[in-house]
Order: structure tokens, then sequence, then C-alpha cells
């Protein structure tokens, strides 16, 4: 999956999140509200809150980013490890190929040559009777 198509599908889920989260508020608003107003007289408004916030987390602000990057560097590795898997094999295929392309060469080369080593061994047995020693000619003689 591409980044681009990361993004696209939290966005997706984002504004499907946002629509719910409306929804809630909307039936939550029509049940009861968060803020209640006194009439007071004196113009002062009197707020309770239902809802305690959140306590703020202490420690790393960056936790969930840090764990969100290291997952995502995960998929990466893996990506990556796979592609570089296939590369090896498609390449150790053709090194094979063309390995045995040459072994085929060599061996009918070798099949040439003892041929050729036959004959001349032959070549040899048949003339050895006939072959005489020739006097030893003198090196050039200035």
């Amino acid at each position: 999956m591409s980044l681009r198509e990361e993004i696209r599908e939290l966005c997706i889920a984002h504004d499907k999140q946002m629509a719910e989260d409306r929804e809630w508020l909307a039936r939550r608003g029509q049940a009861r509200p968060f803020v209640r107003k006194s009439d007071d007289p004196a113009g002062l408004i009197f707020k309770t809150v239902e809802n305690e916030p959140a306590p703020a987390s202490e420690g790393d602000p960056w936790a969930g980013w840090n764990a969100w990057m290291g997952a995502h560097l995960d998929n990466l590795r893996a990506e990556i490890e796979n592609a570089l898997v296939d590369l090896v094999v498609l390449l150790r295929k053709d090194w094979e190929q063309d390995i045995r392309r040459a072994v085929t060469e060599r061996d009918a080369e070798i099949a040439h040559l003892r041929g050729q080593v036959e004959v001349l061994t032959r070549l040899y047995a048949s003339k050895s009777a006939d072959i005489h020693d020739l006097p030893m000619r003198p090196k050039d003689v200035a």
C-alpha cells in the first residue's frame, strides 16, 4: 500500500468518525446538555461540568507518534525485504541459466578436443613405424 493510499484511508476513517461524533453530540444535546444555566436575575451564569477532562499523561508526548512510525517502518522493512527476496530469486534463475549454458559450451569443447586427441593418437600410433630418426641439423652457423 502506498503512502498516498494509506493517507486516503485514514482521511476516510477520520471523516466517518467525525460524522459519528456529530450524531452522538446531537443525540446527547437532545437528551441532556453538557452545561446547565441558571435563571439568576443578576445575569450570572452557573455552569456545572459533568465530564471531567482526561488527566494529562505524563511521559513522552510523542509516544503515540513513535509507536505509529515504528509500526509503519516495520511494514516498509517487510515490503523491502520481500522485494529483495524476489530480486534474488530472479537473479539466481538468470545466473543458473547462464551457468548451464556455459557448462554446455564447455562440455561441447571438451568433446571436440577429445576427438582431436584421439585422432592424433591414432595417427601417431600408425606412423610411428614409418618415422626415421633424422640427423640433427646444426643450429645456424654464421
